[in-house]
This record gives structure tokens, sequence and C-alpha cells, in this order.
């Protein structure tokens, strides 16, 4: 199957879930769109298929995380800082045809970002002092790694960075461990209402095998 890049902790559960998303065979469209991830909030949801892009391939006084899509083509992140009073912009896959673009997004959510936080009901006082979010200077990270030319990590890249953010600020690293790892974390949030139903296929499944997935 695959060797993670670094090694992942998974119990029996997880890597019962991790085979059966990863490993069984999509015979037709009703297993491409087999639900795995359902919850009660709009959009919050997965199949198949789109778990499959996590899929494992060769080398994948509070921050606020905005993940924006360009152009239906690529994730990247602005994180707006309030104790630096600053604005980052993380990017996994440089462009220098599209960032124009992007960092005219990036100011876009500036100015909403302010006009949303003049409502007063976001404070105790009256007298507290509204941030000025689009006078916040923007900065490029000049510490994050890219992703590989050939892959299409960058949403992993933009989950990495929210999770990981508070012990490594940016550092981070998406392999074949991260995919999975991302997959599993949806599918056993406790807002994933297939739960129990993906569990008891995933079990079945493995049933039918005749080498079992093994725990190191």
């Amino acid at each position: 199957m695959f060797k993670p890049t670094h090694p992942i902790s998974l119990s029996k559960e997880e890597a019962e879930i991790a085979a059966y998303i990863f490993c069984k065979e999509v015979k037709d469209e009703d297993d491409r769109k087999e639900g795995i991830v359902a919850t009660p909030l709009k959009f919050c949801e997965g199949n198949r298929a789109m778990l499959h892009n996590l899929k494992p391939k060769c080398e994948i006084e509070q921050d606020v995380f905005i993940p924006v899509n360009d152009g239906n083509f690529h994730w990247f992140l602005v994180v707006i800082d309030f104790i630096k009073k600053e604005v980052v912009y993380l990017y996994s896959f440089p462009s220098e045809s599209r960032m124009e673009i992007r960092m005219r997004s990036v100011k876009t959510l500036e100015l909403y970002m302010e006009h949303l936080l003049q409502e007063p009901t976001f404070y105790q006082f009256e007298s507290t002092p509204k941030p000025l979010v689009s006078k916040f200077p923007i900065f490029k990270s000049n510490v994050i790694r890219t992703q590989n030319a050939e892959s299409n990590d960058c949403g992993a890249w933009v989950i990495m960075w929210m999770v990981e953010m508070g012990l490594n600020r940016y550092r981070i690293q998406v392999d074949e461990g991260t995919r999975i790892r991302i997959a599993l974390d949806l599918k056993m949030n406790p807002y994933n209402t297939l739960q129990e139903v993906i569990k008891g296929r995933a079990e079945n499944w493995m049933k039918t095998l005749d080498v079992p997935v093994i725990v190191p």
C-alpha cells in the first residue's frame, strides 16, 4: 500500500477505517459517492471521492484563520493576528501570475473583518477600542515550505497550519500520514452523524479480506 514518511499512531479501529476509506475498491459511482462525513451543518460533509483527495501519494488576543479559495484551483490561508496587529498570508504553491489577485483578496478580507468588528455587541464596554484591521501590515511568511509541484495538497497544508500554528508557528510538514490523520479526524469527529455507520462498514469490509490490518 504505502509507508508514511513519518510514523503515525493509529488504534486498530482507526487503521481499519483508514483502510476502508482509502483501500476499498471503488466499483461504481455509488461507491464514489458513499457518505463518510455528515453533520447538521450546511456544507460540512464529505463522501469517499472527496476524502480520496487526502489519499496518500508521493511527496501532503487570538488569531483568526480564514481559508481562501483562489479561482477554484488553490487554497491559501490568511491569519489575522490581533496581538501583533498584523496579517499573515500563507501559501503552499507560489504563483507570480496570481499574486495580485490573491493580495486583493487578502485586503478585501481585512476590510470585511474591520467592518464586522465595528459591531458594538462584540464588546463588553463601549469604550473598548475597535481594531482597525485594514491598517494591519500584510506579511508573507518566510518560514514555510511549499508543496510538491505534482501534488494537490494545498487543502492539507491549510488545515495543518491551523492545527499546528500554536506549536510550530507555520513550520509544518505535509506527508502521507498527514492526509490519513485529517481524513480520520473528519470521520471520527463527534459532529459526524455517520460515525457508527462507517465504523460498521469498515469492520464488515475487513472481514472480507485475507490479510488483516496490523497495528504495531
